[in-house]
């Protein structure tokens, strides 16, 4: 797996940000920069996964140039997930649909899969932003699929300086939670 690391100056920022200020407060944050890690968000976590037999294996470069065009800081982004080989190719469509396909997708609605993605969705961004008690509540967001509020919280926390580096963190993350999930809940059937 791809292992991501976030310059060091976002999670100091980060935690002299939560000194110095509660994560409750407001920050003044730009619209355009909201708008881009927000629709960034919402293409890692939906509409811009390339999935194989109901399994993440990346992401959709054309979809994601194509939602984000326009958005200042985009190009990096896109930049960014290509450098760490985060884009994948869409497959073929497969037409007869396979019995492990159906049982692993019935799996994922399962409350036992969601708890034990959403724990490993929070313990990496605790791994790559350090301890912060936002953490949580960002991951909580993720799951609520509320892209812009969590974009805010984000960049209250200081990601601002690095968008394109806080897309890949939450990338890989998504994707190596992907395949503990697979092999945890796979193996276990």
């Amino acid at each position: 797996m791809i292992v991501v690391l976030l310059i060091g100056t976002i999670t100091t920022t980060a935690s002299a940000k939560s000194n110095k200020q509660s994560f409750e407060e407001e920050v003044e944050v730009s619209e355009e920069e909201v708008e881009l890690l927000a629709k960034s968000l919402e293409l890692v976590y939906e509409s811009g996964q390339v999935t194989q037999d109901n399994q993440l294996i990346g992401f959709n470069q054309q979809k994601f140039e194509g939602e984000l065009a326009g958005l200042e800081g985009a190009e990096e982004v896109i930049q960014q997930l290509e450098e760490n080989n985060l884009f994948a190719e869409v497959p073929e469509p497969i037409i007869s649909p396979q019995v492990a396909a159906c049982a692993w997708h019935g799996m994922k609605e399962k409350p036992a899969y969601i708890k034990a993605k959403n724990t490993c969705i929070k313990n990496g961004l605790k791994a790559n932003y350090g301890p912060i008690t936002a953490i949580s509540t960002i991951a909580n967001l993720f799951a609520d699929k509320n892209f812009t509020l969590a974009a805010k919280k984000m960049l209250a926390l200081g990601i601002r300086s690095n968008i394109a580096g806080g897309v890949v963190t939450v990338s890989a993350i998504l994707l190596d939670c992907g395949k503990k999930m697979e092999k945890k809940f796979l193996q276990t059937r």
